[in-house]
């Protein structure tokens, strides 16, 4: 179990929320631009200072009196920039990690690019650097994997077999996985729950059906609306017509 009471003060709002994410859980995360998601993944790896308590099962990484390097934290991190070694081959990348060949070559296989092993960055395409970079997230085994926005440049196929990379590896590892994602096709193929945030709260907390998909106007805690495509469960979400736009009230 990951308890998270983030609390940050940015420029423009406070970022604060308190959630719990149980082992083995996707948790996508969604929201407008600038309303704090990759703020919130940095604080979680420890990058950046905060007045938040973060306890992992019975350790605490964070609190009032501590905080934990980020290296002791057993998190892998994607960011949005890839975070690979351009004048590094792809093994080297993930030996640069942890020198693990015999884990570099099961993250290589798992993942499809095994015949890419001594290619330097430089020759790969966009979806092979990103293959890699999760590759190299996983050569410590971590706990926790925190990815931002980790297909944003990629066509649909390429999403789709990297998608497939990330459960495959996810499902080995167990791992706690929080994705930030503005496609919602993305976060229906691979995540259990969704966070949306808004302003630095997490104004809407459920999970992920896969019937009865519609288009849905999302109302933010401005009282503005966002269109955005949804999954709506009836029975769960106390939706009344399926068929139609509607507003959720959050």
């Amino acid at each position: 179990m990951l308890r998270l009471n983030i609390n940050k003060q940015l420029k423009e709002f406070n970022l604060k929320f308190d959630i719990n994410i149980p082992k083995g859980q996707i948790v996508a995360i969604g929201g407008d631009s600038g309303c704090g998601k990759t703020t919130a993944l940095r604080i979680i790896a420890g990058l950046v200072s905060s007045q938040s308590e973060i306890i992992f099962e019975n350790t605490v990484w964070q609190d009032k009196n501590q905080t934990l390097k980020p290296q002791k934290r057993h998190i892998g991190y994607i960011p949005q920039d890839s975070s690979v070694f351009p004048n590094m081959t792809v093994k080297q990348n993930l030996m640069y990690i942890k020198k693990d060949e015999k884990m570099c070559d099961k993250l290589l296989d798992m993942t499809e690019i095994l015949n890419l092993k001594n290619r330097h960055i430089q020759e790969l395409s966009g979806g092979q650097i990103q293959r890699v970079a999760l590759c190299r997230a996983f050569m410590r085994k971590p706990t926790i994997m925190l990815l931002d926005e980790p297909l944003s440049n990629l066509h649909k196929d390429m999403r789709a077999k990297i998608i497939n990379n990330i459960k495959i590896i996810h499902k080995e590892f167990k791992t706690i996985t929080l994705f930030v994602s503005h496609n919602f096709d993305e976060i229906q193929t691979i995540c259990d729950r969704f966070l949306v945030f808004g302003r630095g709260k997490i104004i809407k907390d459920g999970e992920v059906f896969y019937d009865n998909k519609i288009q849905a106007k999302v109302v933010d805690i401005n009282h503005t609306t966002n269109h955005m495509k949804c999954l709506i469960n009836k029975k769960h979400m106390n939706m009344f017509d399926i068929n139609k736009h509607i507003n959720i009230k959050l």
